[in-house]
């Protein structure tokens, strides 16, 4: 979370750059928590009990009780991606409406909101792709399963995990995207070795 604020906040090494990397952390910090909030509302939709919501450096978790059917499991991973764009969403309606109506605000608002944008949409939509240990893994497992063996549906989950993972890497490579060849490489590695380090 801290990085991200540093990241946005540039080489701004002065008070307003702390500020613009406090407010990153913060953005981030709480579009986590929106994320896991979706799981924790699918599961309990489900007769799940929420335990616990973690956040970390990485993301978080959403712990729940109950061992949860494929099919459910698969509306669960799905949730979580939901609500971070529906909240991305609902800020580029405010920024659009605060745009439309001439609305005068301070520069960190403005600048909070684009972050809320660009944070929820664009990891909502690289969560969803089937990348261990990613929401749209556990969604392409649970679908599998659905039709196939568990035994079978892990065997395809791991080689689409693996294929996937490879490509972004090296487009993240291509594209000097540093922070997402790391997520693909640590991806690479829970798919090959079955060590969760994510």
């Amino acid at each position: 979370m801290a990085l991200f604020g540093f990241l946005e906040a540039g080489r701004q090494v002065n008070a307003y750059g702390l500020m613009v990397a406090v407010l990153g952390g913060l953005v981030v910090g709480v579009s986590i928590l929106v994320h896991e909030l979706g799981h924790a509302v699918s599961a309990d939709r489900f007769g799940m009990r929420t335990q616990a919501i973690q956040i970390h450096g990485m993301g978080g978790v959403c712990a729940y009780s109950g061992r949860p059917s494929a099919r459910q499991r698969l509306w669960i991973s799905l949730a979580g991606p939901g609500a971070g764009l529906a909240l991305g969403l609902f800020a580029i309606g405010v920024r659009y409406g605060i745009d439309a109506a001439h609305i005068p605000v301070p520069s960190l608002v403005w600048r909070a909101l684009g972050m809320m944008v660009w944070v929820n949409v664009v990891w909502s939509i690289l969560n969803l792709l089937p990348m261990q240990p990613l929401d749209g893994s556990t969604a392409l497992l649970s679908g599998l399963k659905l039709r196939l063996s568990a035994r079978r549906a892990a065997e395809i989950g791991r080689w689409v995990s693996l294929v996937t993972a490879g490509l972004v890497g090296l487009a993240a490579l291509a594209m000097h995207m540093n922070i997402l060849f790391i997520i693909a490489a640590m991806s690479l590695y829970q798919a090959w070795t079955g060590r969760r380090i994510l």
